[in-house]
């Protein structure tokens, strides 16, 4: 554990001290912004933040990283999750390729393709993305990656030997390791499985697993999970299959995005994204400040125009 807090330490703040906030905005209303991810990150210096701001048209492109910097958009599933954000819009990324010259970055936006990692060192949070592949274009072995409360759609895909991975609190479609010399730390997310049934080398703790295929663990330490399968999970260890997951959410059979939050009557509430020290939020909510309420008369009383705006840290 103390490793990983230095690590998220260097990641959060190495550089920044004298970061540049680069603004996208694509809406012509906007002025002083950049219409563009890519544009907005070869403006950069290492170290600087670029914002993706809520527009109608939303999609900022595809950007590849070669530098270090921090991705922020505004989450996403605001429209499921009111009182939130106050724009429902969301600016968001095509795809995102993290190349090497691209460590210590930060991704914390949504991301309507896969996100594709070639560098170390990398922290990916409070994001929605497709899918997240790790040397899917450099054989390089990686490491030190963090993945937290995040919504992933697909999988997470090991093309390259990757160790000191930390993947907590987030909801995964599925995992997939195609090279056997990985090793990560997976506890506290709600995981599916799309057919590649196999975690090797890892510490597997107080996830749901709700597969319709069944995974095998080697070399593994797999202990309080539960799943829906009947044969998953091995035996002992606090580990329980064939749960009825309608007895374990609130919501089960009527999911509207990312509200997995477990029933309050379920035994064991240590258990999901929901769980554990880091929980995830909903909306894939970023750790910066949001206005989540904004009033704006038509008109003006005299000279005066009286705004009333509600914020919140989100810290």
């Amino acid at each position: 554990m103390k490793q990983i807090t230095l690590l998220l330490i260097a990641i959060l703040f190495a550089n920044y001290s004298n970061a540049t906030i680069r603004r996208c905005n694509n809406s012509n209303a906007v002025q002083g912004t950049y219409t563009t991810a890519q544009a907005a990150h070869d403006a950069a210096s290492p170290g600087d933040t670029i914002h993706l701001e809520p527009t109608f048209l939303g999609s900022y492109g595809a950007l590849t990283i070669t530098k270090q910097i921090v991705v922020i958009s505004t989450g996403d599933f605001i429209n499921q999750n009111p009182n939130i954000q106050y724009s429902s819009n969301v600016g968001y990324c095509d795809n995102i390729y993290v190349q090497i010259g691209g460590e210590n970055s930060v991704i914390s936006c949504k991301v309507s393709s896969p996100i594709y990692v070639d560098a170390s060192n990398i922290l990916i949070t409070n994001s929605h993305c497709a899918g997240i592949y790790f040397g899917s274009y450099n054989s390089t072995p990686l490491a030190s990656i963090i993945i937290s409360k995040c919504y992933i759609d697909g999988v997470i895909q090991m093309n390259v030997a990757s160790t000191d991975l930390i993947i907590t609190n987030n909801y995964v479609g599925s995992f997939y390791y195609v090279v056997s010399n990985c090793a990560a730390t997976i506890a506290y997310n709600i995981i599916g499985n799309f057919g590649y049934p196999l975690i090797e080398n890892s510490v597997v703790a107080n996830n749901i697993f709700i597969s319709n295929y069944p995974y095998s663990f080697t070399n593994s330490n797999v202990s309080n999970n539960i799943s829906t399968n009947l044969t998953e999970l091995p035996g002992g260890n606090g580990n329980i299959n064939g749960v009825d997951m309608s007895t374990v959410f609130t919501n089960w059979g009527a999911f509207n995005s990312d509200n997995y939050q477990l029933n309050p009557s379920y035994s064991n509430q240590n258990l999901g994204m929901f769980a554990g020290p880091d929980p995830y939020k909903l909306a894939t909510t970023p750790a910066i400040p949001s206005i989540y309420q904004l009033t704006v008369p038509a008109s003006a009383v005299g000279n005066n125009l009286n705004i009333s705006v509600s914020t919140k840290s989100n810290n």
